[in-house]
């Protein structure tokens, strides 16, 4: 395999996802500061981009109905990434506390 993503693994739940987790981590100060969108729109925005751009290059999106759609599934896709970055941050905020407490003072 020669590529790390595909247009059409942009189709797929995990790959929309992974894709606008990315690019929102990456933007998500930037719009903050200079356009005012906070993260969870800006989520939203770039999975939609992202799913009408892999609907375009591959083709698969051939009727109105398909890209009707499409909105819907941004909706998904950004709750999903943003719920993903949640958690992992979530996580993140318990190891730290636990190295910095210590095991026996960690509430």
């Amino acid at each position: 395999m020669n590529e790390f993503f595909t247009w059409t693994f942009f189709l797929t739940l995990s790959g929309a996802s992974l894709g606008t987790s990315l690019v929102t981590q990456y933007l998500k100060d930037w719009a903050k500061d200079r356009l005012k969108i906070p993260p969870q729109a800006l989520s939203y925005i770039i999975a939609l981009i992202i799913l009408a751009a892999a609907a375009l290059f591959t083709k698969s999106a051939s009727s109105a109905g398909d890209w009707a759609i499409i909105p819907f599934n941004a909706l998904i896709v950004a709750g999903g990434s943003n719920g993903a970055y949640d958690a992992g941050h979530k996580i993140k905020e318990k190891i730290e506390d636990a190295l910095e407490y210590g095991p026996e003072d960690y509430p």
